[in-house]
């Protein structure tokens, strides 16, 4: 499983979901309920040839830099070849 979407009238429910999936390492979005998420999909407004999607920035995951996304990336190759660095 790679990842959970879940949309109950129970926050109880949504709660255990949430802590389930993160035991696991599932990412997980709890439809409406920010701090139950990993994730978010944008709001997405089309108008003619216009389209635009936002996400509030203020409550959103980080976005890993590109740094630290080539760092992981370069580990897990060293890691897979049996080297250290």
């Amino acid at each position: 499983m790679f990842l959970v979407i879940a949309a109950t009238s129970s926050t109880e429910l949504h709660e255990r979901i949430f802590e389930e999936a993160t035991r696991r390492a599932v990412l997980c979005n709890i439809v409406d309920v920010p701090p139950l998420c990993d994730f978010y999909y944008p709001s997405v407004v089309q108008r003619g040839a216009l389209q635009i999607a936002s996400r509030p920035l203020d409550r959103a995951p980080p976005l890993p830099n590109a740094s630290e996304s080539s760092s992981k990336t370069s580990s897990a190759r060293n890691m897979k070849n049996g080297s250290s660095s």
